[in-house]
């Protein structure tokens, strides 16, 4: 095995961005071998990768289970298949989808990428399982944006959405308690996402995982594609280009763009920077 550390979304001139490790393999791992490595890396979330320049075979774990998509990872992945081969594109077979990734460099030559999700869908959260979580966050019924409101949202992997609104009250967030895990595991989804929409086209994200290992995620990319297809097709944002800020609240700042088009349901473009991981 080959392992590769890089930061994903990072802010320009490379601080911030959440840690994904990128493993090239010979034959892909087991779930339990990949759970192994990816704790031994110790980040968030791991890539493993078998395959060609033509087509790679990709499956993720985190330290505690595999995933079946992670997005910051495969920022990581994209943008090293570019410095590595000097292609662009890239198709990924992952365990339940095919996806497209693409390389490029930015203006200041950071290397970037971006991943083409799988279609998006949605629904409001059943009334019950409503409750249940905005007690395991600590928000109020009150405190609820209903623009965005509260939902199951897709994009590759499951995840619940909570529209909160106030700066204040996304900061006040209790994520990590073992209910908000035992909800999230319940409902089988990958992360809790938290989301104030700070201006037409910039929102604030806080994402928990604590069922997965990860109490807090600086960055989580496969929700930012699950929440680009909810934001479009239920009239948050008009179709185009939008900016998550992600990690502010844990001191690991990241800036996730998300693109999407007009027709309901289509796939999001999520992109994002990277820089080496060097200590």
């Amino acid at each position: 095995m080959y392992v590769e550390r890089l930061a994903a979304f990072t802010l320009p001139g490379g601080e911030g961005g959440n840690k994904a490790g990128v493993v090239l393999c010979e034959g892909m791992p087991s779930s339990d071998e990949m759970v192994r490595v990816a704790a031994e890396i110790g980040y968030p979330d791991t890539a493993f990768l078998v395959g060609s320049d033509q087509a790679w075979d990709v499956r993720y774990a985190t330290p505690k289970m595999e995933i079946p998509l992670c997005g910051h990872a495969t920022i990581a992945l994209g943008a090293w298949l570019g410095q590595r081969t000097g292609r662009t594109s890239f198709a990924l077979r992952l365990r339940d989808a095919e996806i497209t990734v693409e390389a490029s460099q930015g203006p200041q030559g950071e290397h970037r990428a971006a991943f083409i999700s799988p279609p998006t869908e949605w629904r409001p959260l059943e009334p019950g399982d409503r409750a249940v979580l905005l007690h395991a966050l600590g928000v109020p019924e009150g405190d609820v944006d209903g623009a965005m409101d509260v939902a199951w949202i897709h994009g590759g992997s499951d995840h619940l959405l909570v529209g909160v609104s106030s700066r204040e009250r996304l900061a006040e967030v209790e994520g990590t308690g073992d209910s908000l895990g035992e909800v999230a595991e319940s409902l089988g989804i990958a992360t809790v996402m938290v989301v104030f929409q700070a201006s037409a086209d910039v929102f604030d994200v806080r994402n928990f995982a604590p069922h997965a290992g990860i109490p807090e995620d600086p960055a989580t990319g496969s929700a930012a594609a699950a929440f680009g297809g909810f934001a479009r097709d239920r009239g948050v944002v008009d179709s185009g280009a939008f900016l998550i800020r992600q990690g502010e609240d844990m001191g690991q700042p990241c800036r996730i763009a998300v693109s999407v088009g007009p027709e309901l349901g289509r796939s999001v473009r999520v992109s994002g920077s990277t820089a080496p991981v060097v200590n």
